[in-house]
């Protein structure tokens, strides 16, 4: 830092941050250091006559870092505290870890009593969800939030690499894209005139950014997007989420469906292998207490190809399946999770593609397939999850799509004023050939976990909702501080991870991988209890 003309003024030649994560300072090809310093907070502290251990954390790894101080210099210690540890970085004795920190200068960042309730033991799920503001602190919060950022990363990456344009779409929207009618009315809280609307119609938050992603990508080629959807439903199940996000890709210029496929198994692939690249102490952690099958399924997700077959085959394999379902298996009903979780996890035993479904059954938008009675359209299946992914081609021929079939209960006269009339149908006849989409539906709550198949039971109570966000980063600089985001809502996170942010209309190409470069964990952390939502909308605002 340097005075000019009166200003501070600082150098982006020198090392961003005052000190290094444990995770960087933990890499085998760091070498020992006689002087390093490491801020973090305390997980445990073990006091002998000699000597004294104590286990930190800045949240970047699983591991920490174990410290070695004099018994004086541990007195004031205690679990839950803020500290910086000055000393040297040497081999450590021990097999638990390859490092270790001998301790010459302790400084006590913040203070923590007895009261503070994590301790060196399990805790139950349910007592997590009773101190959410604390939850990110444990091994299988911060691990969670870990996973969440490289599958996210790994995601970005796949679809930068293969050009596809990030967009964003709104979330106050004045359509219903499939009609549903399951939305969230916004209305003003402290409403002047409730007989008017706020923008002069009724206006919701969006179920999907389909509509709009569809005709950008009639001018793109290829987009997606990342974005929060609300859904007014009813259902309190782990499958019937009030919010949640969820990626969209659309796609011009494919005009078969296999290649949709092809994108889609690319796509998941390739994010589960960065995520088993990246966090491979989380994934160890999952497996040795949540999962033992999760290593394997994983690694067959990636070494061999997906499983495909149409909904007509998937019908014949479930009549001649030898157990009892509860649902009945006839063509022309909808695959209930019974049907999916069978197909995926015991007749297949790999994640599978259903194709081809009834029209009756899918949106209206399907393109027609010759036979007439079913659609170009899938559903990804995976293991212990079910569906994680639906997609289709979309009806380019503009003679059908301007004349929905009355057995779709949808008329033309029903689409007049509607965004679907005013656009969807408009657009196929100015140059529009052919385009696809799939939506991941479920890679944005921990049902999609990994994006592919680290669905836990216990995981979805921990935090059942939420990944990802990207927007546009905006930060202030001002007396060694970083804002991004909100600064009343990045609490939580911060003091769990200290390198912490949430974005918005983010630009990828520059400033993820400037942020990955130094350990930041990118997450939009959220809870449902009993329906209601806490958001946990995480920031960096101090570098401490």
């Amino acid at each position: 830092m340097w005075l000019q003309h009166g200003r501070r003024c600082y150098s982006t030649t020198t090392r961003l941050f005052p000190t290094r994560t444990i995770r960087s300072l933990l890499d085998p090809n760091v070498a020992q250091e006689s002087n390093v310093s490491v801020r973090a907070w305390v997980r445990s502290v073990r006091k002998q006559k000699q000597v004294a251990f104590v286990n930190v954390n800045d949240g970047s790894s699983m591991k920490g870092m174990q410290a070695i101080l004099t018994p004086e210099q541990a007195e004031n210690l205690s679990t839950g505290a803020c500290v910086q540890l000055t000393g040297a970085l040497v081999e450590s004795p021990g097999k638990e870890q390859g490092k270790e920190l001998q301790v010459a200068d302790v400084q006590i960042l913040g203070e923590c009593d007895s009261t503070y309730p994590l301790q060196k033991k399990r805790h139950t799920f349910d007592f997590l969800r009773s101190i959410n503001h604390l939850r990110p602190r444990g091994n299988t919060g911060s691990a969670v939030l870990r996973v969440r950022h490289a599958a996210s990363e790994g995601l970005h990456r796949f679809f930068a690499r293969h050009e596809f344009v990030q967009v964003h779409t709104p979330i106050l929207t004045s359509n219903d894209c499939e009609g549903g009618g399951e939305v969230f009315k916004v209305t003003p809280a402290s409403e002047s005139k409730p007989s008017t609307e706020f923008f002069n119609k009724p206006v919701f938050l969006t179920v999907s950014g389909q509509l709009h992603a569809e005709m950008l990508a009639c001018a793109l080629s290829r987009v997606y997007t990342f974005g929060p959807v609300f859904r007014a439903e009813e259902s309190v199940t782990s499958r019937h989420l009030a919010e949640f996000w969820m990626l969209e890709a659309e796609m011009t210029f494919i005009d078969r469906l296999d290649q949709l496929l092809d994108v889609t198994e690319a796509s998941i692939q390739a994010t589960t292998s960065h995520v088993m690249d990246t966090c491979a102490d989380d994934l160890a952690f999952f497996q040795k207490f949540i999962d033992d099958s999760l290593m394997d399924r994983l690694s067959q997700s990636v070494d061999k190809p997906f499983a495909r077959m149409t909904y007509t085959e998937a019908i014949d394999v479930l009549q001649k399946a030898n157990k009892k379902f509860d649902f009945p298996c006839t063509w022309g009903l909808s695959l209930q999770s019974e049907h999916e979780r069978y197909l995926a996890s015991e007749y297949c035993k790999s994640p599978v593609f259903v194709t081809d479904y009834p029209a009756e059954q899918k949106p209206f938008y399907m393109r027609t397939n010759p036979d007439n009675k079913t659609v170009s359209c899938f559903d990804l299946l995976l293991p212990g999850i079910g569906e994680l992914v639906g997609g289709s081609m979309r009806e380019e021929r503009y003679d059908l799509a301007s004349t929905v079939q009355p057995h779709m209960g949808v008329m033309v006269s029903d689409l007049n004023g509607s965004c679907f009339r005013q656009t969807g149908i408009k657009e196929r006849d100015k140059g529009i050939l052919v385009y696809c989409s799939f939506s991941s539906v479920a890679f944005f709550s921990l049902k999609g976990l990994l994006c592919v198949q680290l669905l836990f039971l216990k995981l979805l109570l921990l935090c059942p909702i939420s990944l990802w966000g990207s927007a546009f980063l905006y930060a202030i600089f001002s007396d060694g501080s970083f804002l991004c985001g909100t600064y009343g809502s990045c609490l939580y996170g911060l003091y769990s991870c200290s390198r912490f942010f949430t974005l918005c209309l983010f630009v990828w190409s520059f400033s993820y991988d400037l942020f990955s470069s130094y350990d930041f964990v990118f997450d939009d952390f959220c809870a449902f209890n009993d329906r209601r939502i806490l958001v946990f909308n995480s920031s960096v605002v101090s570098l401490t």
